[in-house]
């Protein structure tokens, strides 16, 4: 059975994607995980930014967004951040429901790692 191993990178290109479509802000720069950043100009079209985005890049991790007024927000490429860019949330709404998720994230780690370490007790003093 064959799959394709980059599925992670191919979903977080198509949300950068749809943000950048259906932002109600100006995409400003693309940084990527390691020192990369793609830094885009005014004259860059839709088309050019998917040929950029979809060229030999590392993974996107940030994407800086500028409102009218100057304002640069920098959102992870995710659907909380499709959410932000579309505007049905505010920056605020966007960071603590980032931050909430993250919490889980770490809640649900512990859970799994006491679960296994408690296994792990049991079993030992069980059989020894």
């Amino acid at each position: 059975m064959c799959f394709s191993n980059d599925s992670i990178e191919k979903q977080i290109y198509e949300i950068s994607e749809r943000i950048q479509k259906k932002s109600l802000y100006t995409v400003v720069r693309i940084d990527c995980l390691g020192e990369e950043t793609l830094t885009l100009q005014k004259s860059h079209s839709s088309e050019d930014v998917n040929e950029i985005m979809h060229s030999e890049i590392p993974v996107i991790s940030k994407i800086i967004l500028k409102d009218k007024n100057d304002n640069h927000y920098t959102i992870r490429p995710t659907s909380l951040g499709l959410n932000f860019a579309e505007g049905k949330l505010t920056y605020n709404e966007y960071k603590m429901q980032e931050h909430r998720e993250e919490l889980k994230g770490y809640g649900i780690f512990a859970f799994i790692l006491s679960f296994f370490l408690f296994t792990g007790w049991i079993f030992v003093t069980y059989f020894f």
